[in-house]
């Protein structure tokens, strides 16, 4: 089974490094973006959450294939209809905000993004995913890094043998036609270098590498919307997270794509303080929705990343401006 062809835009194809190495200067990309908003908390009254809980989470509908009612497995994930972009809009638009200015930013500490859930289907292939990394890689973020960031940015899958193999079951994930890599029977894949070496060593260098790609396990949203995320490995420490002049690159290079996107990725490597200041590029095709999970949301937290939902401004009233 062939891989699906990626569309890489704006990527630096970097030669091979370890940890501690030095890269070269002629292979770190200045980029720019649009002067830094401030952020401020806003306390969101419940009308848009009774309003959404009246039209989507109260509304039983019947399931049209099984003849069932929908209701909740109890295991964080539900039957419900997927959110559509007014259910969206409903959540997060900040009422105190009537020119929209801010409604496509959401706050990290914002209440509601805790109802946003998988797909009963989707959380299913997710769970699956994870005994796939169990048997088959020495920690998550392995996989993580290595299928995100990969040979483009200087890392490498290696096999590593493991003293107990008693927790690998074979007959999980076995099918070779999943195109993933299965590792032979007492090893596992490690990352080299690993997250936290490349983190030690975009820092000490004053870099920062983005990977912006579709969610592989996205939330329950209606046909149209896609959900992506912005992978950040370095910055000026760890603690620093995602800042605005990133999203705003990934905001830019979504509005740049092609069609609805799908197939393509977005990379880029920059060195720290060369963010120049410009005028942000109008978001004439897109209207998005982005945000960075609070910790105790977030399944992959040792590994800064932004949740970004998009959907074509064809059919509403107008995108929100950047």
């Amino acid at each position: 089974m062939k891989a699906p062809l990626v569309i890489v835009r704006a990527a630096l194809i970097v030669p091979r490094h370890r940890a501690g190495s030095t890269l070269p200067s002629q292979y770190v990309r200045n980029a720019s973006t649009a002067q830094r908003r401030r952020q401020r908390t806003t306390h969101y009254p419940a009308q848009n959450v009774q309003r959404y809980c009246t039209t989507v989470l109260n509304n039983a509908n019947t399931d049209n294939h099984a003849g069932t009612t929908r209701t909740s497995t109890g295991t964080g994930t539900n039957d419900l209809n997927p959110f559509k972009w007014s259910d969206i809009t409903d959540l997060f638009t900040d009422p105190h905000d009537p020119k929209g200015i801010t409604n496509n930013y959401i706050p990290s500490d914002h209440p509601n993004l805790a109802l946003f859930r998988r797909s009963t289907t989707t959380q299913d292939l997710y769970e699956e995913h994870k005994k796939y990394l169990t048997n088959n890689w020495n920690s998550p973020y392995d996989y993580l890094v290595h299928s995100k960031f990969g040979e483009e940015f200087g890392f490498e899958k290696e096999l590593v043998r493991v003293v107990d193999d008693s927790g690998q079951d074979s007959s999980i994930w076995n099918n070779e036609s999943n195109g993933l890599p299965q590792s032979p029977e007492g090893f596992r894949y490690q990352c080299n270098p690993s997250l936290s070496q490349a983190s030690d060593y975009t820092i000490q260098n004053g870099l920062t590498y983005l990977k912006l790609v579709l969610n592989d396990f996205p939330y329950d949203v209606e046909a149209g919307i896609h959900h992506w995320c912005l992978w950040k490995i370095g910055g000026k420490c760890r603690t620093e997270g995602i800042i605005q002049e990133e999203l705003q690159w990934a905001l830019q290079e979504l509005n740049s794509y092609q069609s609805d996107g799908v197939g393509c990725s977005s990379s880029l490597i920059v060195k720290q303080n060369e963010w120049t200041e410009s005028v942000a590029s109008s978001m004439d095709k897109l209207s998005t929705f982005y945000w960075v999970n609070p910790p105790h949301l977030q399944s992959m937290p040792e590994i800064h990343h932004a949740h970004i939902l998009c959907t074509p401004t064809n059919g509403f009233s107008s995108p929100p401006p950047v």
